[in-house]
């Protein structure tokens, strides 16, 4: 299987899994906030923790600005497309976030997906 179709089979089947969206969050955004790899990771900055707000990702090491987001088929799954930098390089990246209840927000990115926790406020 290619890369593409694999990657659209994986997005298939995790919609299909019947993702939520967090009670009380904003509709429009209710993956922001902060994430990380472990509860450890949510202590302080450091490359495991991700924080997404309506119009940005900033991460340990860069920082990327949304300039398309699309809902997907679920309100609970969305398109993000990212210009970003750091480290003194810059580039293009998309990735799909699918929200699991208020508990996980999965990643995927290129061939790769990762799992996030939010982090209290």
């Amino acid at each position: 299987m290619k890369g593409a179709s694999k990657f659209k089979a994986i997005l298939a089947v995790a919609i299909l899994a019947g993702v939520t969206m967090p009670a009380g969050a904003d509709p429009r955004y209710p993956w922001s906030g902060e994430w990380a790899l472990s509860a450890e990771n949510c202590a302080e900055p450091n490359d495991g923790k991700i924080r997404y707000t309506a119009n940005q990702v900033e991460g340990w090491e860069h920082s990327c600005g949304i300039i398309r987001l699309q809902a997907l088929s679920t309100p609970s799954s969305w398109l993000l497309e990212l210009d970003c930098v750091g480290e003194g390089e810059q580039w293009r990246a998309r990735e799909i976030l699918m929200l699991d209840n208020e508990a996980a927000l999965h990643i995927f990115q290129d061939k790769r997906m990762a799992q996030y926790i939010r982090c209290a406020k």
